[in-house]
């Protein structure tokens, strides 16, 4: 069994910007939910569950990043035309989240052509991952401290799901399957 690894860079926004360094990767998170089933006889022990869907949320550490691209990542609720909200402004109130959304586009810095040697089996290490709507997840809190150190600034985005082509969001009265991202591979 192959040890897996391979770093990635990233791009943000319908008009994709390089977020530059990140500390340690992406990490990618999900969790499932489902209707717990129990019954009298066997008190709070799960007897089934029916799925109810998922929520999957990416985190990572800006390292070096551009002011625009992290005042856009860090708060996007922009009152302005531009779309990106000054840092300390609270932005528009009351609009669909998925109104504010944006790409994240993880791209491998090797591919097995240009890096021979290195591991990278093709369905753990995609050579683009897109995942088509993300943003600030709600309650998360964004900290960067202003000091003499390196300043560092944790993100954790939200991804919402889109339809199977990945073109728009699920609006409503729509039956179809979702997905979260899409990944490619060039071999």
């Amino acid at each position: 069994m192959p040890f897996i690894s391979g770093p990635y860079t990233a791009t943000y926004g319908s008009t994709p910007i390089t977020i530059g360094k990140v500390e340690d990767g992406f990490t990618i998170s999900y969790r499932r939910f489902s209707e717990r089933i129990i019954t009298d006889t066997t008190g709070d022990s799960l007897q089934d569950a029916v799925y109810r869907g998922q929520e999957m949320t990416i985190s990572f550490i800006l390292s070096e990043w551009d002011l625009a691209l992290a005042a856009g990542l860090l708060n996007p609720f922009s009152t302005d035309a531009d779309d990106i909200a000054e840092l300390g402004e609270i932005g528009r109130v009351g609009k669909l989240d998925s109104s504010f959304a944006a790409p994240l586009v993880l791209t491998s810095c090797a591919s097995a052509a240009a890096a021979p040697g290195w591991n990278l089996p093709a369905l753990s290490n995609p050579d683009t991952i897109t995942f088509h709507r993300t943003l600030l997840s709600p309650d998360f809190d964004v900290s960067y401290t202003f000091a003499s150190r390196h300043r560092k600034i944790p993100m954790q985005l939200t991804v919402y799901p889109v339809v199977a082509s990945g073109e728009s969001h699920i609006t409503p009265g729509q039956c179809t399957n979702a997905i979260f991202f899409t990944a490619t591979n060039a071999s």
